[in-house]
């Protein structure tokens, strides 16, 4: 008589989610900005009707938010809050290998 264990096997607790996000870096938004101001919105002006001039304006809208704010795709934990972002994340990395290096002033300017 034989009595084969088998270990139990863990579910898998390490599980990433995707999302999309559109990151509004200074730099973009600075062009945006510029962008925005110095455009002559002619398209939008030679539209007769105001459906087609809501149109015109939603499509060059659209055009350039795609252009100056194009969406990324992110990897988060299921378990992370709402407020942890890559960006914190990678606070927090910078923190502990400043911390891992022995550099006080870095450390001290992350931790906070």
């Amino acid at each position: 008589n034989i009595v084969l264990m088998k270990p139990k096997e863990k579910p898998s607790t390490y599980k990433m989610v995707r999302r999309v996000c559109r990151p509004f870096r200074d730099s973009n938004l600075r062009s945006f900005g510029q962008w925005i101001s110095s455009h002559q919105w002619l398209e939008v002006l030679a539209a007769s009707s105001v459906k087609e001039k809501s149109e015109a304006m939603y499509n060059i809208l659209q055009s350039k938010m795609e252009q100056f704010f194009p969406t990324k795709r992110i990897r988060l934990h299921h378990l992370d809050k709402p407020w942890m972002t890559p960006a914190v994340k990678s606070l927090m990395q910078a923190r502990q290998q400043a911390f891992l290096r022995h550099d006080v002033v870095t450390w001290k300017r992350l931790k906070n």
